[in-house]
């Protein structure tokens, strides 16, 4: 759902600082967990990673919020960019688009330098993702602001893009590469649309795999895009040449406010049924634990717990899971997004600012774990999980 990438300067800063980080795990024994009152013994994690959305806390520094992910064991970090830079992004937000003219033949690439230069010092592998189209909005360099996705030029644009890329990130191991976010949402029930953008995609995937052999690149739907039945179809047909299935995941109504944390095992069989063909990547999953959005921390709890025991289940077709986000977001920040993503002003504006705000697994203020992340360590280490 969001549009997020990592400040250059506080990667800056942190990569000047000497990285000392020592890490000692413990293995705990399997324990049992609870979902409305049912029994489950924990699956030890095996071949299954868990990703994290890098987000701090309000005077602390990437570094220190770096070291806590790692000895929470999370086993990737997410980096989120966009293309070009599309409608107007509001400055409070930390986004720099990669090209840097209007006809996408200049490129900003120094956020991948100085991530490139950090993340295998620990060994951290990151999930990227690229907005062409990010929920709501084109992020495509301004020449093509009113261009479809299957013209022969963007296409050569982005393939551009993606060469240049490629040679900025040469020491940092990729989970996935994402070329889109959300589609679904900008492309709604459009089938002229959704092939335009499967012609696109497809032509820029196959350049991309040929760029570093062995890459897995898939674009990013919501799990309610997935298999709902106006867009299931759709969605099917784009993913038909993806390597992996790439979804978001919030239980929300059209309100912003939460359903029941129990909706997560149905949702997720039901994504596996439709999509069983192919390893399923979560790229965002995430619960909010607002007041007014029939929400608490004990339900975000809850959802994290719930999650645990649904991936237990389907942990042959689920390998790869990214939460979103580690710390609360400021209020400064999720108030850019509900501008970026034109809710705010609006009826719903309040709703989809405290769902961004409170989706994180710590406090904004003072960084102190809310309960679900105190649940989410305790079902890692049910599941002897490591880096």
């Amino acid at each position: 759902m969001l549009l997020q990438t990592l400040s250059f300067r506080n990667l800056l800063v942190l990569f000047c600082l000497s990285l000392s980080v020592f890490l000692f795990f413990q293995n705990c024994s399997p324990v049992q967990t609870q979902e409305s009152g049912v029994t489950s013994t924990p699956l030890i994690q095996g071949q299954r990673k868990l990703g994290i959305h890098i987000t701090q806390a309000q005077g602390e520094s990437f570094l220190s919020t770096y070291n806590h992910v790692l000895a929470d064991r999370f086993n990737h970090t997410n980096m989120h960019q966009i293309w070009g830079p599309g409608a107007f992004i509001p400055t409070s937000l930390p986004v720099t688009p990669f090209v840097t003219d209007a006809a996408g033949a200049a490129f900003n690439f120094s956020i991948l330098d100085t991530a490139n230069a950090f993340y295998p010092t620990s060994n951290m592998p990151v999930m990227l993702t690229i907005g062409t189209i990010d929920t709501g909005n084109k992020f495509v360099p301004s020449d093509f602001s009113s261009v479809d996705f299957d013209d022969p030029a963007l296409r050569t644009a982005f393939k551009t893009m993606l060469t240049q890329m490629m040679a900025h990130l040469t020491n940092t191991r990729l989970v996935s590469l994402q070329i889109g976010n959300e589609v679904d949402i900008y492309l709604g029930t459009d089938a002229s649309a959704w092939g335009k953008y499967k012609i696109f995609f497809d032509d820029v995937a196959t350049h991309a795999r040929s760029l570093r052999p062995g890459l897995l690149v898939s674009t990013t739907v919501t799990l309610n895009g997935a298999i709902n039945p106006a867009q299931k179809v759709l969605v099917q047909n784009l993913m038909a040449t993806a390597d992996i299935v790439s979804v978001t995941y919030y239980p929300l109504n059209a309100d912003f406010t939460m359903k029941s944390p129990t909706v997560v095992s149905s949702d997720i069989a039901a994504l596996v049924s439709a999509y069983n063909s192919k390893p399923i990547y979560f790229q965002e999953i995430g619960f909010s634990s607002g007041s007014n959005l029939s929400s608490s921390e004990e339900l975000q709890r809850q959802f994290v717990a719930n999650f645990f025991i649904a991936w237990d289940t389907y942990a042959d077709h689920i390998p790869v899971v990214s939460w979103l986000n580690y710390t609360e977001w400021s209020t400064t920040t999720v108030d850019g997004y509900g501008v970026l993503y034109n809710l705010c002003p609006g009826t719903l504006c309040s709703n989809f600012k405290e769902f961004l705000q409170t989706l994180g697994l710590r406090q904004n203020s003072v960084g102190f774990s809310k309960p679900a992340l105190t649940e989410m360590r305790s079902q890692m280490q049910a599941r002897s999980w490591i880096f």
